[in-house]
């Protein structure tokens, strides 16, 4: 199955999260404000993940990922949504 859109995460922790399932995480945060601002339109899925169609690396930037950084800091939400994936 090929992705059309790309998933974003609530919160840096979330992200560190499922990126854990794929190796070691890398985590970009979003200008989502920005985006909306220049006319990108994000959708929310049934199970609470945010898509977008694409992100272009002028709303990107690289975080630092801290290693307390863990599923512990998820919302019940959240775990829920990433559950059902």
């Amino acid at each position: 199955m090929q992705t059309q859109h790309v998933h974003l995460s609530a919160s840096p922790e979330t992200a560190v999260t499922v990126g854990k399932r794929h190796g070691t995480p890398v985590v970009y945060v979003v200008d989502a404000e920005a985006m909306c601002q220049s006319g990108h339109v994000f959708y929310c899925s049934e199970n609470g993940v945010w898509l977008v169609q694409a992100v272009p690396a002028e709303y990107l930037k690289r975080m630092e990922v801290q290693e307390d950084m863990c599923s512990d800091h998820i919302t019940t939400k959240e775990k829920s949504a990433l559950s059902r994936r």
